[in-house]
């Protein structure tokens, strides 16, 4: 018999606060979970939302497909005039990003 803990089921809460959107992954964003975050963005975008926050809290890992669709959307939103903002995810979460040398490209703020 295993001790293992099955990984929690991945999904996106979306919810609208004040005008813009949040979404907050939970579980694991890998190669496998990645479309369903790019769907909520997305989604967002065509309902025509200028502000995406995306709350990386309940995140329980991240892999590099991951911190990839991010920057890519960031870029976009550079390009494309709406705001793409993270709330800083677990140490763990960070770590991609101080590693990758990317936490100065994103815009982190308060949860």
């Amino acid at each position: 018999m295993s001790d293992r803990i099955p990984p929690t089921p991945f999904r996106c809460d979306v919810t609208d606060v004040d005008g813009s959107i949040r979404i907050r992954p939970v579980g694991e964003l890998d190669m496998s979970t990645v479309p369903t975050l790019e769907d909520a963005l997305k989604d967002a975008r065509a309902a025509g939302h200028e502000l995406l926050v995306v709350d990386l809290r309940e995140l329980d890992f991240m892999d590099s497909t991951g911190l990839t669709l991010l920057t890519r959307w960031s870029l976009g939103a550079e390009r494309d005039g709406y705001a793409l903002k993270l709330v800083a995810g677990s140490d763990r979460i960070q770590r991609l990003f101080e590693l990758t040398r990317l936490i100065t490209h994103f815009k982190f703020v308060d949860g």
